[in-house]
């Protein structure tokens, strides 16, 4: 489907000819639906059931539409559509479909060239208990990458800029309940203005460690990932904090 800048469209058309001398029908049709590489006509196009006359042909368009490029994304989009007929000899075809969207890259850099911390989302996060509680303040400076230099320096798992100067790292992992729309953070980092770090009203733009975790199943190497991510106001009642008792003062109030 070949490189994109991001926010553009893009097509193929591919094509089934009757070499034949009988009639070719379509048994099998799976077209790629959804998504950013998708069947423009997935419920007519190719579709299962469709009988091709000797020497007719049938098309199909596949589009490519990426949204806006996403920094330290790999950028690499795949799809594919699942093809049968009634010839024995032409077998289940999986045709893959694969586009590129160009996407800048900051911070550490793998070996392979790939960014060391990729993006998880736009967070909630709250004043009086950050999601990760280790913060700079990068004053004229901040940037996503100088972000995730601090956080891989400090030796945590996830990096995050905020209010456009912050940046917070730690290893907790952030509820998925705090999960914004990316459109939430919208804030300029100072250091860099092509780059977001974070909204209005403590949004979080934050990253993660790709070596150290794996959001498909929620796993997370060298840290535990367990800890509070913030406590919600219940009623008038809003979290202070954990606090330790003396132990007679327990026992006076037992």
């Amino acid at each position: 489907m070949g490189t994109s800048p991001g926010l553009t469209i893009s097509s193929v058309t591919i094509r089934f000819t009757n070499l034949g001398g009988s009639a070719l029908i379509i048994t099998k049709s799976k077209p790629p639906e959804g998504g950013v590489l998708f069947a423009d006509n997935p419920d007519t196009d190719l579709s299962e059931g469709l009988a091709i006359l000797p020497g007719d042909s049938a098309t199909a368009a596949i589009s490519f539409e990426p949204g806006p490029p996403i920094l330290n994304s790999p950028g690499v989009y795949s799809a594919f559509w699942t093809l049968n007929t009634n010839d024995l000899n032409f077998g289940v075809h999986v045709v893959n479909f694969t586009g590129t969207v160009i996407t800048n890259k900051t911070g550490p850099i793998l070996p392979n060239g790939q960014a060391r911390y990729q993006y998880l989302g736009c967070y909630q996060d709250n004043t009086a208990l950050r999601i990760e509680s280790k913060g700079y303040v990068n004053t004229g400076i901040n940037t996503n990458g100088l972000c995730q230099n601090q956080s891989l320096a400090y030796g945590a798992v996830f990096a995050g800029t905020e209010y456009q100067q912050e940046c917070w790292v730690g290893s907790v992992i952030p509820s998925p309940s705090l999960l914004l729309d990316d459109s939430q953070c919208n804030y300029q980092c100072v250091g860099d203005a092509t780059q977001t770090c974070g909204g209005y009203s403590t949004t979080i733009s934050l990253y993660y460690d790709s070596t150290r975790y794996f959001p498909d199943n929620g796993t997370i190497i060298g840290a535990s990932g367990k800890g509070p991510a913030i406590v919600p106001i219940v009623g008038t009642w809003s979290y202070l904090g954990c606090c330790k008792f003396f132990l007679n003062l327990c026992r006076g109030n037992s």
